[in-house]
């Protein structure tokens, strides 16, 4: 461990995350709400002005060390040590604009008496609402160094490396002062007040005029807030994010996949065993390649949740939806991990944490693995673009909600919650931003190339499992009905015909789907590129295909930009030319009615190993087995019943 430590200390949603990020070139997870942080995080990070590493600790937020939250214990913990190893650096991190709310934390961490460095961070936002600090007389007033910065800027914390350059040569370990965990009375609380007040009144002024910033924010307040318009408005919101995520992301799927073919083309071609090449371009290519030919939607995906999240957008969700939330048994509060879980699950279950009511964290816990995460989207956008033409983004919406309305009934089903208990919540809401396009671009690339990273490993050994199980036990002589994963797909079958799913690649690709949903589309061309002998290209044939598909597909999102501008209807679904093999295949082998039934099985059965094992560490066994079957039988019901509805409607 690094002998110098810098802990990053400061309100919620003040912009700690993004401080370090500018700082350090780090991608710590960053959004516009309270909450995003709710562990102990650490990186190392090594300046050019010191010899050694840096040990950077972003810490939760966390409003006192009078902690009241699981998070704000954490904080209380580790800014209360003493170690005698190493140096160390508070920074607190405060909110410009919100002087009288912040300094309530400062002046207790001043009172550790630890070596301390104050950051005045959202400067910018403050001065549109006419508010300016002066640090240096807030510097003199506290005797400690204060200095203003601009986190999400790309030099906004220079002015903090300076400082820092200056601080950390002369820091030597220092004791902490221990702090009393008894809560304040009232006069103790209302002299500490007066002297944030008086603090906040003689380092700051604030400007009378309400200006047009305001006027504008007040406007957007009333029509998110509104208990009908809200819930509209987020409607509306989630379908252009589905939209913009299929209109771009569409040709780069269609150029991925002919990347993928050429590769296990020129892979046919070399002078190696059949049976190695057939790994290579069914089970490495086939499997992986598809995976990754999906990653443009999850890209795209990334950067509208992420705009949403950084505008202020959701956290005003979550207090317009919080009425709608009782009736289940939540709260606003519950909001943020269930919109988490649109990414991934597991880190969703993590942020059950900041829920107060242990049975309401257990009714969130419950709803979260309903919530479609990032990896079952790439089946969600592979079915769609091939059965619903056209209709893509409206499928998956209509999956998106149809997974919160299946969870949030479970949690009020099996929540249990005694007659006194009042479901509450408080939820601070920040002020409008609109994020730089590069940040939102990082952010957005971060997120998708950590799940293809992640993904990848879980992908290679079942991609592996699936190929060995396709060859035996007459090697490449093995007929996929004949192999061992076709004998027991069609041991399976029975169980899927009522939903209209009777192929047995469909089938079998749900199996190791409950290890990692990331794995169901490599499954498939796994098992399908072995019914698809491949001819052999050359590699200059190979070189003008990639070419060709990449100026397609550059033609093609201009288009749509121009489209999504324009407000004209554009169709870019795949045409017959450029359609990859596994979406023509898969668009035989079953009908629209058994696509829909399909896709609401992988909307609602186990999400996957990690999600139980998040489960168990959160609710325990009982609870996380228990919930493995409920969700298996409710897939399969509700995959029945929307099967029978579709295909009664006439889908074919």
């Amino acid at each position: 461990m690094s002998k110098l430590e810098l802990l990053f200390v400061g309100l919620p949603n003040v912009g700690k995350s993004s401080l370090i990020n500018s700082l350090t070139g780090s991608v710590l997870k960053v959004g516009n709400w309270s909450g995003t942080t709710v562990e102990k995080r650490s990186l190392q990070w090594k300046p050019e002005f010191t010899q050694e590493p840096i040990t950077v600790v972003d810490l939760p937020g966390s409003y006192s060390l009078h902690a009241t939250s699981p998070e704000e214990e954490i904080t209380r913990q580790v800014v209360g040590e003493s170690p005698t190893d190493r140096r160390r650096l508070l920074v607190n991190v405060v909110d410009s604009g919100q002087l009288e709310r912040d300094l309530y934390l400062t002046l207790e961490l001043k009172e550790l008496g630890q070596p301390m460095l104050v950051v005045l961070n959202l400067a910018d936002e403050a001065e549109k609402f006419g508010i300016k600090v002066d640090a240096a007389s807030l510097a003199e007033r506290l005797d400690l160094p204060v200095v203003s910065t601009v986190g999400v800027s790309r030099d906004g914390a220079a002015a903090l490396a300076t400082q820092l350059a200056l601080s950390l040569p002369s820091l030597e370990p220092s004791p902490s002062t221990p702090f009393s965990s008894e809560e304040p009375d009232l006069k103790q609380l209302e002299n500490r007040m007066r002297e944030v007040m008086e603090l906040s009144a003689a380092t700051s002024t604030c400007s009378a005029e309400p200006g047009r910033t305001k006027l504008w924010h007040r406007r957007l307040d009333h029509a998110l807030l509104h208990p009908f318009l809200g819930p509209i408005l987020f409607v509306l919101a989630m379908l252009l994010v589905f939209r913009f995520t299929f209109l771009l992301s569409d040709p780069w799927i269609t150029f991925l996949g002919t990347v993928q073919e050429v590769l296990a083309r020129w892979v046919t071609a070399l002078p190696l065993p059949a049976l190695v090449n057939s790994f290579l371009a069914e089970g490495v290519i086939g499997g992986l390649g598809t995976v990754a030919a999906f990653s443009p939607v999850l890209f795209f995906l990334y950067f509208g949740m992420s705009f949403l999240e950084r505008t202020g957008f959701l956290p005003r969700i979550a207090v317009g939806t919080d009425r709608v939330l009782r009736s289940f048994g939540l709260s606003g509060r519950s909001l943020v991990p269930l919109l988490l879980g649109f990414g991934c699950n597991v880190p969703a279950l993590a942020a059950c944490r900041t829920i107060d009511s242990s049975s309401e964290r257990i009714r969130a816990a419950i709803a979260i693995p309903f919530m479609s995460c990032g990896a079952r989207l790439a089946v969600y956008s592979l079915f769609a673009a091939i059965f619903f033409p056209g209709r893509e983004a409206w499928v998956v919406l209509g999956l998106y909600l149809g997974g919160i309305v299946v969870g949030l009934v479970s949690a009020a089903l099996f929540g249990k919650r005694s007659q006194s208990e009042s479901v509450h919540s408080v939820i601070e809401l920040p002020p409008f931003r609109l994020p730089p396009l590069r940040i939102l671009v990082k952010q957005a690339w971060t997120r998708c190339y950590r799940f293809v990273q992640g993904a990848g490993r879980m992908v290679c050994l079942t991609v592996v499992v699936v190929w060995a199980m396709l060859h035996i036990p007459h090697g490449m002589q093995t007929q996929v009905e004949q192999s061992l994963y076709g004998r027991v797909s069609q041991l399976a079958i029975p169980i899927f015909r009522p939903m209209g799913v009777e192929d047995p690649h469909l089938v079998g690709a749900l199996i190791p789907g409950i290890v990692a949903k990331e794995v169901v589309i490599g499954s498939m061309a796994t098992s399908i590129s072995g019914l698809v002998p491949l001819e052999p290209l050359s590699l200059s044939d190979g070189i003008s295909q990639l070419g060709e598909a990449g100026l397609t597909a550059l033609e093609e999102t201009g288009g749509a930009i121009l489209a999504m501008v324009s407000g004209l209807h554009l169709d870019i679904s795949p045409n017959e030319e450029s359609t990859p093999e596994l979406m023509a295949d898969l668009a035989t082998r079953t009908t629209a009615a058994g696509a829909l039934g399909y896709l609401v099985f992988i909307l609602l059965y186990t999400p996957c190993v990690a999600t139980v094992a998040a489960l168990r560490d959160l609710v325990g066994w009982r609870w996380a087995g228990f919930l493995v079957f409920y969700q298996l039988a409710v897939a399969w019901v509700f995959g029945v019943l929307v099967y029978q509805i579709a295909r009664l409607a006439g889908f074919s």
